[in-house]
């Protein structure tokens, strides 16, 4: 009760608008993740409009998403550690595609296989046609009893998210 009134009562659409830009990301991303290069859509501000972004922020990380993160990195290059999740090096990787990744927006142009422009403007929004579904049942796995190897797996050329999941141990 002691924050009662704290919240300012202004409309979100006043602080929040909606552009052309946010609405045509709405109507083809309802069921899937976005990622926003160029400092478009901060983490987590795609909230706001309903749409689930990939980069999320939360100051206590955790420690596997981090180690992939790190991986994803090293793989492309990118010494950064966040910048992973947003460089355009990241986005063809099949790691995008398992984290449910279906539209890219951008300042700039992008020429990356797996991607195509939808919308052009002062923003560039791209669909992803490898986005896994969120949820899959898998009838081939792989054991990785040590999970610190299993980023490095996942960054592979050779990994198919559609075709495999590793597992700390045998199922039941």
């Amino acid at each position: 009760i002691w924050a009662w009134g704290f919240n300012p009562a202004d409309d979100p659409a006043l602080l929040f608008p909606e552009t052309k830009s946010i609405s045509l990301i709405k109507e083809n991303a309802a069921r899937c993740r976005l990622n926003a290069t160029n400092g478009i859509l901060y983490p987590n501000s795609a909230t706001v409009f309903g749409l689930y972004d990939v980069r999320g922020y939360e100051p206590l990380g955790l420690r596997r998403y981090s180690e992939l993160v790190k991986a994803i990195n090293e793989s492309n290059g990118v010494t950064a550690g966040w910048e992973a999740v947003v460089s355009p090096a990241s986005i063809a990787s099949p790691v995008m595609n398992m984290m449910n990744v279906c539209r890219v927006v951008s300042l700039m142009e992008l020429d990356i296989r797996g991607i195509e422009k939808t919308s052009g403007g002062p923003v560039a929004i791209f669909r992803c046609s490898g986005a896994l579904p969120r949820a899959m049942f898998y009838s081939n796995w792989r054991v990785v009893p040590k999970p610190g190897k299993t980023p490095g797996l996942l960054v592979s050329n050779s990994f198919d998210p559609s075709a495999v999941v590793f597992l700390e141990k045998p199922p039941p």
